[in-house]
């Protein structure tokens, strides 16, 4: 044996080698596998690492994962349930854990098979709606470890939650959806007074207003809650807030609701630290732009509207929100109105004072655009990596490069285009184009053009073609 092998053979021997090794080998699935048969250094470390999630991964996961992931299954683990010495080893590593139930066969009919195992590191735990979810046998995942805790369907009862609060004080995320007739208004406010911890929270499906009011009450004064995904917030309630003249939701930073347009303005007299907003603005909604100018520290906002929205309501929005790195709007009654007064001057001057987008997504009628917008576009927004927008453009008319000589969508990643009216420019060659869009954006991985013209439907189709082989 040379020397060379031999000092590669002590290296595998050193436990903290091996160690940053193994993580960085972390999502290689095939070759964490191998390294099980290294020796029990590398086999010990490997499993821990194979194991770590468990369950169906959606493809919405936060953060994606390689495609060459594959997590072990929840019935992979239950198999080991008569091997009880093997079956905790593997469950000690497990950090994620999710129980499918919209697959042909829901996981969660394995609850039993777990009985008498811990699972003590556990962070994360999902659950999807099954029969199988009964209380009785959920309180076993639920340990101090546990930060991130969702649940759809019927959580079964209070007693849930009183022990939810009580085994996990490190609770950072909860997740209930559905309309749980088993849960009372007490319970939940009880459960939100007493889970200090928690930083983020999303009920979804509640669908009384007096229940929302009721649980509002601890969540706006919670001093940890930094983000809120799924209840209303109802304008009579937000009134009452208003009158008592005191600070709501002092840590909030990341808000997904529906209120009313002057539910916005009272909101934001008393909330202006948001920087990311999701609101869908119920009733005329005139204004709603403009309010969101008080939020300066906006990054992402995303508005569906009713009402109108005007050009200098936009540019005031891009004047004082300068931080905005997304954003999204959409008028669900665009085809009822005049479109805005928007055209390629407004674009240039809207994008200048834009230069930190990365996505913007118009769902709005924008007939006086062309060509000459997207060159704004990718002039001043050159961190852009998504643009969905509609307008008249002519792709081949662009130019490879712009003034600077420097490629006019350096980072976008998908472009979603709507050619206004009825188009009959013709493509002169399809070919071309094709060779044009891939100077255009070098990185361009989804693009779709819908329009009645022929040929681009066509230059759509063979992007696509070519994407897949």
């Amino acid at each position: 044996m040379s020397s060379l092998q031999l000092n590669a053979r002590r290296l595998g021997q050193i436990p903290e080698l091996v160690a940053l090794i193994l993580d960085f080998l972390f999502l290689e699935t095939p070759t964490l596998l191998s390294c099980t048969r290294v020796n029990r250094l590398w086999a010990g470390g490997a499993v821990s690492s194979l194991w770590y999630r468990v369950g169906h991964i959606h493809a919405s996961y936060e953060p994606p994962l390689p495609p060459q992931y594959r997590a072990p299954q929840v019935q992979h683990l239950a198999a080991l349930a008569d091997d009880a010495i093997r079956i905790q080893r593997y469950a000690n590593c497990v950090r994620e854990l999710t129980f499918s139930g919209f697959r042909r066969v829901s996981d969660s009919q394995y609850h039993s098979r777990f009985m008498g195992v811990r699972f003590p590191r556990l962070e994360r735990f999902v659950l999807e709606q099954s029969e199988w979810n009964r209380p009785e046998l959920l309180h076993q995942y639920l340990h101090p470890n546990l930060k991130q805790y969702n649940h759809f369907g019927s959580l079964g009862s209070n007693k849930s939650l009183k022990i939810l609060a009580n085994r996990c004080p490190s609770l950072e995320e909860i997740s209930l959806d559905g309309n749980d007739d088993h849960i009372i208004e007490q319970g939940l406010i009880e459960f939100l007074q007493t889970a200090t911890s928690l930083r983020r929270v999303a009920f979804y499906g509640r669908h009384s207003d007096s229940f929302a009011e009721k649980v509002l009450e601890p969540l706006a004064v919670h001093p940890h809650l930094s983000e809120m995904k799924g209840l209303d917030l109802p304008e009579s309630w937000l009134e009452k807030i208003h009158s008592r003249n005191v600070e709501i939701f002092p840590s909030l930073s990341k808000l997904s609701a529906s209120l009313t347009e002057n539910g916005l303005r009272l909101l934001t007299d008393r909330t202006t630290g948001l920087t990311h907003l999701d609101a869908a603005i119920d009733g005329p909604n005139m204004e709603a732009l403009e309010l969101c100018t008080r939020l300066k520290s906006l990054k992402s906002l995303e508005l569906v509207l009713s009402g109108a929205i005007h050009a200098e309501n936009l540019l005031a929005l891009a004047s004082s929100c300068k931080l905005l790195e997304s954003l999204r709007l959409a008028d669900v009654a665009a085809d009822m109105r005049p479109p805005p007064k928007i055209d390629d001057a407004f674009v240039n001057q809207f994008t200048t004072k834009l230069s930190k987008l990365e996505t913007l997504v118009l769902h709005l009628r924008l007939p006086h655009l062309t060509t000459s917008s997207l060159l704004s576009f990718g002039k001043n927004c050159k961190r852009m990596q998504k643009l969905v927008i509609e307008g008249k453009f002519w792709l081949e008319d662009l130019p490879a490069q712009d003034t600077n000589g420097e490629v006019i969508f350096p980072e976008l990643k998908t472009l979603a285009l709507s050619f206004t009216g009825y188009d009959d420019h013709k493509i002169p060659s399809v070919s071309q184009a094709l060779r044009r869009l891939e100077e255009l954006a070098p990185k361009l991985v989804d693009f779709n053009y819908l329009t009645s013209n022929k040929d681009y439907r066509h230059l759509t189709a063979e992007w696509k073609r070519l994407q897949e082989n």
